[in-house]
């Protein structure tokens, strides 16, 4: 009995096909959905990025360092000349 080693270019050939085959049967699983089940889906999807955007909001010094504004009270500023 032989051992047949498998290249890198048969390897990559089995990967693709199967990622075809994947996206295939997404799309009959998409096409058989009712719209509904469409709709509750985005509905999900909409809220997670909602969610994850609430958790991820900056105070506003933070947004002002890294827009090029630094806030007043800066630390790492030098202080203002004092105008008179």
């Amino acid at each position: 009995m032989q051992l047949e080693v498998i290249t890198g270019s048969d390897c990559m050939a089995v990967r693709v096909l199967y990622l075809v085959f994947l996206r295939l049967i997404g799309l009959l699983l998409l096409w058989s959905r009712s719209e509904q089940a469409k709709d509750a889906e985005l509905l999900a999807l909409r809220h997670q990025v909602a969610v994850r955007g609430r958790g991820m909001r900056r105070s506003r010094c933070q947004q002002r360092q890294q827009t090029g504004f630094p806030s007043r009270r800066d630390p790492t500023l030098p202080p203002r000349p004092q105008t008179q």
